[in-house]
């Protein structure tokens, strides 16, 4: 079935809309949720502090994967968990492959996908949403892009759940600070769950109230 085609049957059985408006997290086998990192570099070769008014939120589409792979690798948070290019295609293809949810901020001039989160609607406890992966482009930092996204997120997920769970590095103290002015607990840990060196922390936030 082509890619349009198997986008748009997943679309009618999740029963979700294609709105216009605003990372790469650890999750089991490829677990890290961290959002923003607090290393900002340039990528792309586009100047920092950009202006990000001009963005659209919309279901991810191929041309989105080559944008993502060419600026993630670049960023320190990423390159720890040996994200290459190559990996980070493999990873959303494969979301893409099992009609995942997968939102995308576009901006748009110049136009390039400078975020993304990658939803799970049954991965925690068989049942639950899990953001398995959630990522903006460091040059977009700071702008109120991520806030935009998650929202996105939590509004989606509030037609079939009442929670919604993810993973934190330890050494992520942005990320975390960041998740929990949005309301997000830090509920648990688990030890070594990717890298060696690294625990991941369990963030859940009770959504409908």
């Amino acid at each position: 079935m082509p890619l349009q085609t198997r986008r748009k049957a997943s679309q009618r059985l999740q029963s979700y809309p294609i709105l216009a408006n605003s990372k790469f997290v650890a999750h089991a086998s490829n677990c890290y949720t961290m959002s923003h990192w607090s290393n900002a570099v340039k990528c792309n070769g586009m100047d920092t502090a950009k202006h990000a008014s001009n963005i659209k939120i919309r279901s991810i589409i191929d041309q989105d994967i080559v944008d993502i792979a060419g600026w993630m690798p670049q960023v320190a948070l990423w390159q720890r968990y040996g994200l290459t290019s190559e990996k980070i295609t493999t990873l959303l293809q494969q979301a893409i492959d099992h009609w995942d949810m997968v939102y995308i901020v576009e901006h748009q001039d110049p136009k390039l996908a400078i975020g993304f989160a990658w939803l799970i609607r049954d991965s925690m406890f068989g049942k639950q949403p899990y953001l398995k992966q959630f990522g903006i482009h460091p040059d977009y930092e700071g702008q109120g892009i991520g806030k935009q996204l998650i929202n996105r997120v939590e509004a989606y997920c509030k037609d079939f759940s009442d929670h919604l769970f993810l993973l934190v590095s330890d050494f992520n103290t942005p990320a975390q600070q960041f998740y929990q002015r949005l309301g997000f607990e830090h509920i648990g840990t688990v030890p070594r769950y990717v890298l060696a060196d690294v625990d991941e922390l369990i963030y859940h936030k009770r959504l409908n109230g």
